[in-house]
Order: structure tokens, then sequence, then C-alpha cells
């Protein structure tokens, strides 16, 4: 027997026997739903020595199954007009399909088969090691993606997070079947996997299909985070050959996705940097002309989190735009916001969220998240009302630590020096 949760609305959840949780929102006035496989495993489960392997086992899942080639893979779902993709980020990897609801069955079938399936061949790990150097290599010539990556390198030095996503040449280089297939075996377990659906599907039938395809995914162990050692705050300056602009992070630790203050921190990060009206853009850019690039971000992980500023500017402006960021981090780190201010920023912040959760992509998304960092659904009503109860000093409480000079790294990136 399975043991099913249901909301009072749209929204329904069920734990199969063996872990594999099943969460769905109908909307049923679209013909299409979104599906998604998500496993609890990213870069920040792995070993030094295997950096780069959920990454690496992610393109390998496509390469071809007991059933299907490669692709046979991309044309089951092509051909009924459909899409595939996949991603994988610092705590998570995701396996995804968008289908008519005519063809739900089929994209489970296709999503099971990699999963559970893939032949991991000698001959394609060797051809895959190519392509995904040459993602490294592309990744490494886009600026605003380096930075980023130093940026988390700063921000949990000597920890998994550090860790790049993609892996170093070396490990890609040296990868072996061995390394995918324990991997694979030890965290695609059936209970450290989230299937999520939106859109037109009914959630006794998904359970009933996901049931039927992934009955082959047995329970292993609990997942075990390396706990994350006190922030450090610094400075890095490097240069970069592929850069003609120069960058810059400012910022550091930010807050888990279950903390209570994350409303007024999500309301924090739209008045400093979230869009044309924040303080950041306003200053940094309308009124000084530092940067035609200024938003900030909040980035929220199981344990902890990042926060910070990011800017494009010129390489001679670099100090001046340094040093605005700080003025006005510090500015709300002491002073607070003024209620008018924050009533503005909370409808704002409100309209932007639930405009973008319009599509069934955004929707299975977002109800994935809520399981594995919450166990639980929050519904749009109940994040609107959490927003509209953020008060002013909630905001300058959130402040007071997070912008502390204390809890702030900068990280600049350079063009290489004639």
């Amino acid at each position: 027997m399975s043991h099913l949760v249901q909301d009072a609305g749209s929204y329904q959840r069920t734990v199969l026997p063996n872990g594999l949780r099943i969460v769905s929102e109908r909307m049923p006035n679209v013909r299409s739903v979104a599906l998604g496989v998500w496993v609890e495993a990213g870069s920040r489960d792995e070993r030094p020595e295997v950096n780069g392997v959920s990454h690496f086992l992610e393109h390998m899942l496509f390469k071809g199954t007991d059933r299907r080639s490669a692709r046979e893979i991309a044309l089951a779902i092509e051909s009924v007009g459909g899409s595939l993709n996949a991603f994988t980020t610092k705590e998570l990897s995701c396996f995804s399909a968008q289908v008519l609801d005519e063809d739900v069955e089929l994209a489970l079938d296709v999503l099971s088969d990699l999963l559970l399936h893939s032949t991991l061949s000698e001959a394609d790990i060797e051809r895959e090691k190519q392509v995904i150097l040459s993602e490294i290599r592309q990744f490494e010539e886009t600026p605003e993606e380096v930075i980023f990556e130093r940026f988390y390198r700063v921000t949990f030095d000597g920890h998994p997070l550090a860790q790049e996503i993609h892996g170093t040449e070396e490990n890609v280089r040296r990868m072996g079947r061995q390394v995918l297939v324990d991997y694979l075996q030890e965290h695609y377990t059936a209970n450290r996997l989230v299937i999520a659906a939106a859109g037109n599907v009914e959630h006794d039938r998904l359970v009933e299909l996901v049931s039927r395809y992934f009955d082959g995914s047995r329970r292993g162990g609990a997942r075990v985070f390396r706990p994350v050692p006190p922030f450090q705050p610094s400075e890095d300056r490097f240069e970069h050959a592929n850069c003609q602009q120069a960058h810059v992070c400012i910022g550091g630790r930010g807050l888990p996705y279950a903390a209570e203050e994350k409303f007024p921190l999500l309301v924090l990060d739209t008045l400093l940097g979230g869009g044309m009206s924040s303080r950041l853009f306003q200053e940094v850019r309308e009124n000084r002309g530092l940067a035609y690039s200024i938003y900030s971000f909040a980035d929220f992980l199981a344990d902890t989190g990042t926060f910070g500023v990011y800017a494009a500017t010129e390489a001679s402006s670099v100090e001046d735009t340094v040093q605005v960021i700080h003025e006005q981090l510090d500015e709300v780190q002491t002073n607070g916001i003024p209620e008018d201010e924050v009533e503005r920023t909370k409808r704002q912040l409100k309209g932007s969220l639930l405009l973008g959760l319009e599509n069934t992509g955004s929707r299975m998304s977002r109800i994935a998240r809520m399981e594995i960092y919450l166990g639980q659904s929050v519904s749009l009503d109940e994040v609107a009302a959490a927003i509209d109860a953020v008060r002013a000093e909630e905001v300058a409480q959130v402040a007071s630590w997070l912008l502390a000079r204390s809890n702030r790294s900068t990280v600049i990136l350079l063009p290489e020096a004639s």
C-alpha cells in the first residue's frame, strides 16, 4: 500500500513503499504536462577525486539504454512534439520532459528507462568526455559563469559546496565506468527520488504509472551532508583572458530553503537588486553610470545559502563600483528600510513570484523543490500571505546580519593585463 497525503487544493502527494515520492499539481485548463524526476544528488555529494561525476552521469544517461539508442531516446519524445531536458546543480539533478497530457505514460517510460536501464558503455563514456571537456571550456569562456563559481569557492572554501559542478578537466579525463555505476547505485535510490508533475494530469493515474515504471528502483541509505564551516570573509581578485569587462560579486552566506526568515530576505533581495527600481540599480547604474548590469541574488540550499550582489563594469570603474555597492549595503544594514518602501517592494515581489508560475514547467519545479526541502506543499495563497505579513523590522533584522561586513567577501574578475 502507498501512503497518500492530499492537499485541499489541486496538489497531491504520495509516498511509495520504497520511499519514492510523487507530487503533482493539476492544471486542468492546459493540454500539457511537465514531468520531472528529481534526484537528491549534486556536486556537494562528490568526493574531490570524482568531482564532476553527477554532471557526467547526467550526460551519460541519455546515451542509450537496454531498449533505446541515444537517437531513439530523443525521437521517442520529440516525435510527439515534446522535449527532454536535464540539469545538475550543487545539490540536485533533474531529468524532465514536457509533453501533451496524452503522452504522460510515454514520458515516464522514457525517463524511467534513462534512470534504471542506461548501459553506460565504455565507448560512449570516452566519446562523451570530449563533449564535457568542450562544455567546460565554453563555461570558462563565459565570465558571468566563472565569477559565480569563484564566489562559491570563496564562500564555502574547503567544503564540497565549493566544488565546480562540471568538475575539473583532469577528473573528466580519468572518469571510468565503475565510478559512474557506483555513484548511480549509491545516490539514485528510491528514497532520494522525487517525481513531480504539473499540468493536465490525474494524480492517481500518475501514481499507477510511476509504480509500474519505477518498480525496479530500490531504497538506499539516507543522504548525509558534511557540515558547512564558519564563513571567513576575503577578497579575491583574478584575471581572465576571455573578459572584456570587469565582473564583481560581493556577498556571503544566506539562508537555508526552509528558514523562517526566508520571506523577509526575499523582500530585502528585491528591494536591493530586484529590477530597475531597486536601490542598487538606481544608484549604481542610473545615478552613477558605473555598470550596465547589476542585481542582487539569493540562493537557498538545504542547510545554508548565499546572498550577494553582481555587477559588470569597465575595469577603470571597478573600485568606484565596489565602493558604491558597499555603501548601499552599509546603509540598509545600519538604518533598515522605511515602511512605505517595504510595502511597495512586497507588492513587487508578490507579483513577480506569481507571474513566474504561469507555466507548467515552473509549477513542476516549485512543487519538487518544496517536497525536497520542506517535505510539504505551500500553496500560492500561503506564499502571498507570507509576503504580505513581512514587516519592516523583520527585513531590518535580516539585513543587520546578512549585510554585515563580516558576511561579505569581494570577488573581482578583471580583464587579463595586456
